[in-house]
């Protein structure tokens, strides 16, 4: 009998076809991922799936990211098991096998998972050797404190953690930069609300830390401005006349009323008690009274004295709070955008300050793990390392003729860093002349 061997022709063009991406990866994977993670994953099983060799820096300037990046990405999928990164020092080659999830994960027996779960218990639980180096030591500290989340969240949950909950706290922490206390903080407020999903726990954990929150008493300080907001919705609700929720849009338009226009709330109550008699009052009607009376005080007057103009130079512009609040952060984008262009034109010219760049992360992902268990005079040797490249960056900025803040963030006003508003919360001064340059700015963006 004769036998005969199948093949499929090679593509010719790949990029003409199709990508199969599994709705385990969709499902299970990629919510908790970061961006440009899951951008890398997709990239690099584009070429799997077409046995095509990919080189980590093409792939990097592709996705608009830097090699090291890249290989972070890989390294992540890795320990989510969705890959197998193996690296060749000799060769100085890595190789990447994309693995099949629905085998992978249904594939194995309860007691097969079961393993998994003590392996990777006991590879946290590996108690540190004589001869670990700083780094390892630094891990070994970020690991102790992973645990000791694990622990909170099963005292909390009332419930042991599966592979899946543990990945997301270490994720958490390792991935998306949010510190243990915040991480501790956020389990025991859950439990309090009775939600106990590591889901849900991560996902509050995160909206804490993306507000800036890194310890409990920004999280405390958070939390009461949050409920300052919403004690100032439900006085607006009740003297509108309303029973229901404030939704999203409500809080965000109310919102505008106090922090965009200025307004106090004795004022939007005022303007509140106007809806009465109507047959049916709504938000839109309080803000359009709100709005008349701002258009009538002419928003942001431009007219304060100051010693770069005279009377003489004619009737000031006036602009909205929210053009004011828009030039400034065109004025912050802009700002950053120099910043960075500067960065990288020095970099380009200068690659020992890009060398000093990345140890310079690299101390500062040290000074993080210090925070926890380390002695003050541990973190004052980081920090006088620091100081020390710091030094080395502008001998080197000087020796090849710049000036020694040119890579500095430049700010039209020092005081409040382009945000119009002080560290005590007061309208800066510097607000009438901005408001003039806004005023000429949008003139010129309306012109196009």
């Amino acid at each position: 009998m004769k036998k005969a061997r199948l093949r499929i022709e090679k593509r010719k063009d790949f990029f003409l076809h199709n990508t199969i991406v599994s709705n385990l990866f969709i499902n299970e994977y990629l919510p908790q991922a970061p961006g440009d993670y899951v951008k890398v994953y997709l990239f690099g099983l584009m070429y799997a799936q077409n046995d095509i060799e990919m080189v980590l820096e093409d792939i990097g300037r592709d996705l608009g990211i830097n090699e090291n990046e890249v290989i972070k990405a890989f390294e992540y999928w890795a320990r989510r098991k969705v890959i197998r990164f193996l690296r060749d020092e000799k060769s100085n080659s890595i190789e990447i096998e994309y693995i099949n999830l629905v085998d992978s994960i249904f594939g194995k027996s309860i007691s097969d998972h079961k393993q998994d779960r003590q392996e990777q218990a006991l590879e946290e639980k590996a108690e540190p050797a004589e001869e670990l180096s700083q780094e390892e030591r630094l891990s070994q500290i970020i690991n102790d404190s992973i645990r000791q989340l694990y622990q909170e969240a099963e005292e909390a949950t009332g419930r042991l953690l599966s592979m899946p909950d543990m990945d997301k706290i270490k994720d958490s922490i390792k991935v998306y930069g949010i510190s243990y206390d915040v991480y501790s903080y956020a389990i025991k407020y859950c439990k309090e609300i009775e939600k106990y999903s590591i889901d849900y726990i991560s996902k509050v954990a995160l909206r804490w830390s993306q507000e800036g929150c890194t310890t409990i008493g920004d999280v405390r300080e958070l939390l009461d401005k949050y409920s300052k907001k919403n004690a100032y919705y439900s006085a607006v609700f009740r003297e509108v006349g309303f029973s229901r929720l404030a939704n999203s849009n409500d809080k965000a338009l109310m919102d505008q009323w106090v922090d965009e226009w200025g307004f106090s709330l004795a004022e939007v109550l005022e303007a509140c008690r106007k809806t009465a008699g109507q047959r049916e009052p709504s938000l839109r009607y309080v803000s359009k009274v709100l709005e008349n009376k701002m258009n009538e005080k002419g928003g942001i007057n431009t007219s304060a004295k100051s010693s770069a103009r005279s009377e003489a130079d004619g009737p000031r512009a006036k602009v909205s709070n929210q053009v004011l609040k828009d030039y400034y952060a065109y004025l912050r984008e802009y700002g950053e955008r120099l910043q960075k262009s500067r960065t990288a034109e020095v970099c380009a010219r200068i690659p020992a300050i890009s060398e000093i760049f990345d140890r310079m992360e690299k101390l500062n992902e040290e000074l993080l793990g210090t925070a926890f268990g380390s002695s003050k005079e541990k973190r004052n040797q980081l920090r006088e390392r620091k100081q020390s490249l710091e030094e080395e960056k502008i001998k080197l900025l000087k020796d090849n003729g710049y000036e020694a803040n040119y890579l500095e963030r430049k700010y039209k006003c020092k005081v409040c860093k382009d945000t119009g508003t002080t560290e005590n919360g007061t309208v800066c001064l510097c607000a009438p002349a901005r408001a003039e340059e806004a005023y000429r700015w949008m003139t010129e963006k309306n012109k196009h």
